[in-house]
């Protein structure tokens, strides 16, 4: 398990070089940089997990048709679980808005503001800043941990979160983005699929984007409040299905691992983030 965790540091490290390298190039080097820095990780881990085994003598034949049966389960979603998730969205998301505008709060106090602004047509910016991020980050920072970790779910529940937050390296981004992980990964574990979590974490983003474009007006919170309400009341009333649920990706036997590796990808993205507030 420790192995796989520092695998999973590395690759995450690997992650934050390859972004740093986009930042800095441009053009179609910039764009290919980027995409590399998500999927390379990805492809590594997939790599590692249904590498042949000398010990096994498990064929590579074997192991492909293996591997995409997992993927057949994990790109799919049973109805019983799609409808498990439905009322999860708007609550997750409520969450997520709170903890953001207290860290906002915060970090004004502080005398720091994130002022985030886009120049592209809101449509345009809808798929480059919420849709191919909610994607990318997903496979990354949800399926290949889980799926790497899947022989403990505690603990790849901890490392996918904390992995998933630290990875923004941004001080505003950080408390929020691990309450976010918590949730992704919650759902994640609990339906098998990354389906909800790429849907969950697209509408997050995109409701991010309505507020900075200004389109937050008062029938949006209407319907959210009205959303919220309605989504809690049926969470309340099927209770105990989400309670096995939880029972059953955490078991109580189950004994987490982290190890120290997580904390220097954690100590990496500190000094990043502070270093931006003084950029």
């Amino acid at each position: 398990m420790v192995s796989k965790i520092r695998f999973l540091v590395a690759i995450d490290m690997l992650f934050l070089l390859l972004l740093a390298l986009s930042g800095s190039a441009s053009g179609i080097t910039s764009e290919i940089l980027y995409y590399l820095a998500f999927l390379a990780p990805v492809g590594l881990t997939l790599n590692y997990i249904y590498s042949p085994d000398k010990n096994t003598h498990v064929s590579a034949d074997e192991l492909r048709s293996a591997m995409l049966k997992d993927l057949k389960g994990d790109f799919s979603l049973s109805k019983e679980n799609a409808l498990l998730t439905l009322p999860l969205i708007i609550p997750a998301i409520s969450l997520i808005f709170a903890l953001s505008f207290l860290t906002s709060l915060f970090m004004g106090f502080l005398g720091y503001e994130n002022g985030a602004t886009f120049d592209k047509p809101f449509i345009i910016a809808l798929i480059i800043h919420a849709l191919i991020p909610a994607i990318l980050e997903e496979l990354l920072f949800r399926f290949a941990p889980i799926k790497l970790l899947s022989d403990n779910k505690k603990s790849a529940f901890l490392v996918s979160s904390v992995l998933f937050a630290f990875a923004h390296a941004n001080l505003f981004q950080i408390p929020y983005a691990l309450l976010a992980g918590m949730i992704f990964s919650g759902i994640y574990l609990m339906t098998g699929s990354i389906f909800p979590t790429v849907i969950i974490h697209f509408l997050n983003n995109s409701l991010s984007l309505i507020s900075i474009y200004g389109y937050f007006k008062a029938p949006v919170y209407i319907s959210v409040s009205v959303l919220l309400a309605l989504s809690l009341v049926f969470i309340y009333l099927r209770r105990r299905t989400y309670i096995k649920k939880l029972k059953n990706v955490f078991p109580n036997g189950e004994k987490m691992v982290f190890s120290r590796y997580p904390f220097f990808f954690i100590a990496t993205s500190l000094i990043l983030a502070i270093s931006m507030l003084f950029a």
